[in-house]
């Protein structure tokens, strides 16, 4: 971000060079020709010649002589426009009946007129100048009175946004004389670093301390959206202030190792990301943004934007656009963030994070935790694809400290994922929808057709990989009509939100050992494979059709691993 304060151009600070040479070329304009008069007269002898050189002065006219014009904005009179110099025509309204309308003062006291001394904005010094000139008209509520009359405003002699280059506002009434004449300040250089050009006192405060109120003409329409606003203009940082624009905010790294700017924390986007931003090297007050915006194609932030007699700043130039997926160096350094609980991921402020993302992210004290592998390519990176259930279906490569992968990692399987990672189908085998897990950063989606677990046990179960099914419980499942590799998982055992039904279930007598005993324990399908003896033991009891009550113990002692009971 850089203050631009030129109204009619970028590069002028006021207006265009040159235009208060008015005040000057019309205090002689009424000499006819429209310029001093010069005699010269040779003398000596031996053909040794010297020169007199004297200037004709023009006392000027009585105001009252000529037609009022100007209205309510000043006192002027209408001269015929063969008396007015070309160079100061243009600078001029015209009258109504014809001619071109000139200040009194000018036309009183012709070549002898001296515009009054004045404190211009920012306090640097300048002259008198009528508001029935229409730059000044035009530009009337950006420049102060200080001493001039009600009809004038005070016009700076310098412009310091242009190297202190003479604005023509304080130059002498006549070429012939340097009455009133201002020694020119030295020229400025960019980083300018010596004693304040403008006076930030002489401007409101804004409520956030170390800005002020920069009337609203001076600051360029592309840069208004940046600032605060106040009454009649934006808040605008004193060193901007100071240093009349000729200003390059000091250079630091930004979260994430990116190059970045010092910035006043009162500008809008930087105190709308305080939480992300951090100081490095900057002064109190001040935040490190970055130069650009990894995650939108490397636009400039405006953070590290210079005036243009700055050059660059010390800045580096736009880095080309972000390709996805991103291939090359980190774009950002996971290090320089917090770690998360879970090995591999870091904390990102909330705002750096997608919404569409946030709610499969574990979140941490101000943002979310994100996969190193993401943040290394500033989101733009695309997971590894894998075979979720062996040889099917089509999957990609995540975290497994991603909620919905830690909560289903007894299913999944590692598949040719990194040992921080698991293989998470794109859609879900039991239903066919999007998990969304293709669906990440600019992940074009899959490119096979939903893979759906074949169904088994009359519709009741269905065909998983023997790999997705706990250790434990592989016994318990039995292939049926499934192909190799796979067993006939019941429905609600793939269902991660399946909560067990608890029961109570006495069995059938049997011969010899007469009655055995009534036991609790929760409802288990009978497509899983039971052997004879378990089939004895076991009765359907206060479970529906379809299921029996699987005890939690067996009679000799020990678990029985029955989903509820652990």
């Amino acid at each position: 971000m850089y203050l631009d304060v030129s109204v009619t151009r970028r590069s002028a600070w006021w207006t265009l060079p040159g235009a208060w040479v008015l005040t000057a070329a019309l205090a002689w304009l009424l000499a006819g020709c429209g310029a001093p008069e010069v005699t010269s007269a040779a003398a000596g002898d031996a053909g040794a010649t010297t020169t007199d050189a004297t200037c004709a002065q023009n006392p000027g006219l009585d105001p009252e002589l000529l037609p009022r014009c100007c209205g309510d904005r000043g006192r002027a009179r209408c001269l015929p426009a063969a008396l007015v110099p070309g160079r100061s025509a243009a600078m001029l309204a015209p009258c109504l009946r014809g001619g071109l309308c000139v200040p009194e003062a000018i036309v009183r006291a012709g070549t002898g007129y001296v515009p009054r001394r004045c404190r211009s904005f920012g306090g640097i010094a300048g002259a008198c100048v009528s508001r029935c000139v229409p730059m000044v008209a035009e530009q009337g509520d950006l420049l102060p009175r200080d001493v001039c009359d009600d009809d004038a405003r005070c016009a700076p002699c310098f412009d310091p946004s242009m190297g202190n280059a003479s604005t023509g506002a304080c130059e002498p009434a006549s070429p012939c004389s340097d009455a009133g004449a201002i020694a020119p300040p030295p020229p400025i250089t960019c980083p300018y670093t010596g004693p304040a050009l403008l006076d930030p006192s002489a401007l409101p405060a804004c409520a956030c301390a170390g800005t002020r109120c920069m009337p609203a003409g001076r600051v360029p329409a592309g840069q208004r959206a940046r600032l605060a606003s106040c009454a009649g203009g934006y808040c605008v940082p004193e060193p901007y202030i100071r240093s009349a624009n000729n200003y390059v905010p000091r250079r630091c790294t930004a979260f994430g190792g990116l190059v970045g700017g010092c910035v006043s924390r009162c500008v809008p986007m930087v105190a709308a990301q305080a939480d992300v931003l951090s100081r490095d090297v900057c002064d109190a007050g001040e935040l490190c943004a970055p130069c650009y915006d990894p995650q939108d194609n490397n636009a400039p932030t405006g953070a590290c934007e210079v005036p243009p007699n700055c050059g660059d700043g010390g800045f580096p130039p736009r880095p080309p656009p972000l390709r996805c997926p991103h291939t090359g160096p980190p774009v950002l350094d996971p290090a320089r963030l917090p770690p998360c609980q879970c090995a591999g991921t870091r904390c990102m402020p909330a705002s750096r994070v997608p919404s569409a993302q946030r709610g499969m992210l574990a979140v941490c004290p101000g943002g979310y935790c994100v996969p190193d592998e993401f943040i290394r390519a500033a989101n733009n990176y695309v997971a590894p694809t894998c075979r979720p259930f062996g040889s099917m279906g089509e999957g990609r490569c995540l975290s497994r400290c991603v909620p919905m992968v830690a909560a289903q990692a007894s299913m999944l399987s590692p598949s040719t994922c990194g040992p921080t990672q698991l293989c998470v189908p794109c859609f879900d085998p039991r239903t066919g929808a999007s998990t969304s897990a293709c669906n990440q950063s600019c992940d074009p989606g899959p490119r096979e057709a939903p893979f759906r677990f074949a169904a088994c046990c009359g519709g009741r179960a269905r065909c998983v990989p023997v790999t997705a099914v706990p250790a434990a419980q592989r016994a318990s499942l039995a292939a049926m009509t499934c192909p190799a590799e796979f067993v006939c998982a019941p429905n609600e055992n793939l269902d991660p939100a399946h909560r067990p039904v608890a029961c109570r279930a006495t069995p059938a007598p049997l011969p010899v050992l007469g009655q055995l005993p009534a036991y609790n324990g929760f409802c288990v399908s009978t497509c899983v494979d039971r052997s004879f003896f378990e089939r004895l033991g076991t009765a359907q009891g206060s479970c529906p059709a379809g299921y029996f009550c699987g005890p939690c113990r067996r009679p000799l002692g020990g678990s029985t691993g029955v989903p509820g009971c652990t």
